[in-house]
């Protein structure tokens, strides 16, 4: 009973963010004047200015501001929406500045889902020696969280660094150490 609730719990949140994706509303929506915005659009407008021929200014409050509203014609922001990386990431995120947004979207999201739920069913399996059936209901668990919906939602890091950082520190002591800080990043949104 408790695996249908989950399974069908997760599919709503991927109904939910297919939605938004159909209605063009994925990565900024206009609602009573104010705009919002997700946060793959500033991962997208880094990539995009390393690449750019402002990509020494690419802490400039109006060249920001001005990346910012070609993203969002034809609503326009009056106050710079700051991205925040840290310099090594702008050249690291223009992989994704690349492609059209929703396919790099789909991209991005996609290989951090990949990421994070093959990371999540290999700790499992291995250093945990967990059923399939137990994995499984464990994976769309995860899944099913507000946080796990908002970070697909958002196109955000964090099924990402929970990969990169179980992968990183896990070694057959330190697991159950891993294991909490990857949900812990995860649960972060």
């Amino acid at each position: 009973m408790y695996l249908c609730f989950i399974v069908l719990w997760s599919l709503g949140n991927v109904f939910l963010v297919a939605k938004e994706f159909v209605n063009g509303q994925q990565f900024f929506f206009v609602k009573n004047g104010m705009i919002y915005i997700s946060d793959f659009v500033l991962l997208y407008e880094a990539g995009q200015l390393a690449t750019s021929a402002n990509h020494l200014s690419v802490y400039d409050p109006q060249v920001q501001l001005d990346w910012l509203n070609r993203f969002t014609h034809p609503a326009v922001f009056s106050q710079v929406f700051y991205i925040f990386q840290v310099p090594f990431m702008f050249p690291l995120l223009s992989t994704i500045g690349m492609l059209p947004i929703k396919l790099s979207y789909l991209l991005f999201t996609g290989s951090g889902l990949v990421a994070g739920i093959g990371t999540l069913v290999c700790l499992l399996r291995k250093f945990r020696k967990c059923s399939w059936r137990y994995t499984t209901a464990f994976v769309l668990a995860a899944l099913a969280t507000l946080p796990s919906y908002e970070t697909i939602q958002m196109g955000q890091l964090s099924w990402l660094l929970v990969a990169l950082l179980s992968g990183f520190f896990s070694s057959p002591g330190s697991i159950p150490e891993v294991f909490g800080l990857g949900l812990c990043l995860l649960f972060s949104v």
